[in-house]
């Protein structure tokens, strides 16, 4: 618990649940831009060496030109104790093979930018009354919303899919280019092909075949991850375990893609996505 601008927060974790409150923190912030950073957030970068492409990320939040590994993942927030409304919002990314975190706060400016540390998830709440109370808070903002939240998914996807056949969209509706999704399922070593199609917003149907005289044991588990890696913990994955070739979805032009894996290469990719 800490007091900033006038009104105790509490810290919430994605790892201890609380779906709802997450949601909204993605609702509030979907197609926010950084409109700049704190003086303390200046200096603290400089003083911490902070990279410039992370600098650059920052400055780009929420924009479609950097897909894929630039993307941000929510990871916590900070919920006014009054209120039981998130103030804050914490994110990650991934460079050079170390995570930074960027605190995202009022009007949108970046408070804090520093290396990915476990603070957050510390003190973060689990369990108890104040937990509660924020549940039922944020389910009612939710519902509130939820009417034209579905409109505003069903616009952004329609245009989605009719402007680009080629790309897939995360639950946060950050666009994933074809060779993020190839790269990553071709190091499953007992898959021999697949088909995956977006059948929804953050909705994915996968079918998996296993390479033949295999055992199949681990080939779930091992495509929910590159998923999840993929598109983040927040989507809804159905999974198939198919062993026979004519058992895969047809190749439909601009709806399904598809990936064969000949001695360890990638062969025949094709587009993915438009319904």
């Amino acid at each position: 618990m800490r007091k900033a601008g006038g009104c105790l927060k509490v810290t919430f974790h994605i790892a201890y649940g609380l779906e709802v409150l997450f949601e909204r923190v993605h609702y509030k912030m979907d197609g926010v831009k950084i409109a700049g950073m704190t003086e303390r957030c200046v200096e603290q970068t400089r003083q911490q060496r902070i990279p410039q492409e992370i600098i650059d990320r920052v400055e780009t939040f929420g924009s479609v030109r950097t897909p894929g590994a630039d993307d941000w993942e929510l990871v916590a927030c900070e919920v006014r104790m009054d209120t039981g409304k998130f103030v804050t919002s914490t994110w990650v990314t991934e460079y050079a093979g170390e995570e930074y975190r960027l605190t995202i706060g009022p009007e949108n400016m970046a408070e804090r930018i520093s290396m990915k540390d476990s603070e957050d998830e510390e003190r973060a709440v689990k369990r108890g009354d104040f937990y509660n109370y924020v549940k039922a808070v944020n389910r009612g903002l939710m519902e509130d919303a939820r009417p034209m939240k579905e409109i505003q998914d069903s616009r952004k996807n329609e245009a989605a899919y009719s402007t680009a056949p080629n790309i897939t969209f995360t639950p946060t509706s950050k666009p994933v280019i074809p060779e993020t999704v190839d790269e990553r399922f071709a190091s499953i070593g007992l898959l021999r092909d697949y088909r995956l199609e977006q059948v929804g917003h953050g909705a994915y149907r996968v079918q998996a075949l296993p390479k033949p005289d295999r055992d199949i044991r681990g080939l779930r588990g091992a495509v929910l991850d590159a998923l999840v890696d993929v598109y983040g913990m927040q989507g809804e994955f159905d999974i198939d375990i198919i062993l026979e070739d004519s058992e895969l979805m047809p190749e439909v032009p601009d709806r399904i893609r598809r990936i064969r894996r000949v001695d360890g290469c990638v062969h025949d990719t094709m587009s993915i996505t438009k319904r």
